[in-house]
């Protein structure tokens, strides 16, 4: 493209941003650095001073570079394991540091993959450990030795609701310790139900669904009608199996164990004819005789 028009700051802003918008990151930075080329050819021609200042070095540079290269080879590691794919979840997880959060979502919807990318440096605590989730159980002052032990004062605490005691812990860390806890979990009820708070208006809440179409760089209509949106199930070569597994783990780990419903048989058949109507009009009548039960 020729341009034959004076450039100023605000052109030259608008031309990169045509330029990283139209094209590859690396095209985009070939034009920048020959745009440079260009000031300083024809600054020297004319005499033009340029201050030593805009050619300032950051004297965090070199930290910065170690930084964004590690970032890129923890991302690359997680790629490899199969656990990010050709996605970009939309939610960020970003409270102030003097505030934590809570992260809550179905199951697979992908919070412990994005908790990590958003978290690379915080301490990590995993109570699908069985060893940590038994000795905390037991004991939850124990995450305060835990705790001492790291350097970080960001905490990512994954399957919290599995420990309801260690809410009380927590809040005690925050108020006299000053850590920022990031909190994950598929449901708070189990906390509730076990007498403990949710830290009193000291954590944010945030919340994780299934993928949505702008997070796909090439959605398939079809294969979400047919599998849903659950990341794992919509990247699968074959999801039938996963499905099958989903919904037989989701009644029994959310629906049985929780006790959300006493009649669990009609609670399948309902959620059979849910799947059927969805995107209809409610019917209460047909869904009741579906069910099995009555309106």
């Amino acid at each position: 493209t020729y341009q034959n028009n004076l450039i100023g700051k605000k052109q030259l802003r608008q031309l990169l941003a045509w330029s990283f918008t139209n094209y590859d990151s690396m095209q985009a930075c070939a034009l920048a650095d020959e745009l440079k080329y260009l000031g300083f050819k024809y600054a020297t021609q004319a005499g033009i001073s340029i201050s030593i200042e805009d050619l300032k070095i950051p004297f965090i540079k070199n930290l910065m570079l170690e930084k964004a290269n590690q970032e890129i080879i923890n991302a690359e590691k997680i790629y490899l394991k199969g656990k990010i794919t050709d996605v970009e979840r939309f939610q960020k997880i970003d409270p102030p540091t003097d505030r934590s959060a809570f992260l809550w979502g179905p199951r697979k919807t992908g919070k412990t993959t994005l908790l990590r990318q958003q978290f690379p440096e915080a301490c990590w605590i995993d109570l699908l450990d069985y060893d940590l989730f038994l000795s905390l159980s037991q004991r939850p002052s124990s995450l305060r030795q835990i705790l001492e032990a790291q350097f970080s004062k960001t905490v990512v605490i994954d399957e919290v609701q599995k420990v309801p005691n260690l809410m009380d812990e927590i809040h005690w860390l925050i108020e006299n310790r000053g850590y920022q806890f990031i909190l994950c979990g598929s449901s708070a009820r189990k906390i509730r139900r076990g007498k403990s708070g949710l830290l009193g208006g000291r954590a944010w809440r945030f919340e994780l669904y299934p993928l949505v179409t702008k997070e796909l760089k090439s959605f398939d209509l079809d294969r979400a009608l047919h599998v849903g949106l659950i990341p794992s199930h919509y990247f699968a070569s074959s999801p039938e199996m996963d499905l099958k597994g989903y919904v037989q783990d989701y009644l029994k780990e959310e629906v049985q164990a929780e006790a959300l419903t006493r009649n669990l048989p009609a609670f399948s058949k309902f959620l059979r004819a849910a799947a059927i109507t969805n995107g209809m009009l409610l019917n209460y009548s047909n869904a009741a005789r579906e069910s099995g039960v009555s309106v």
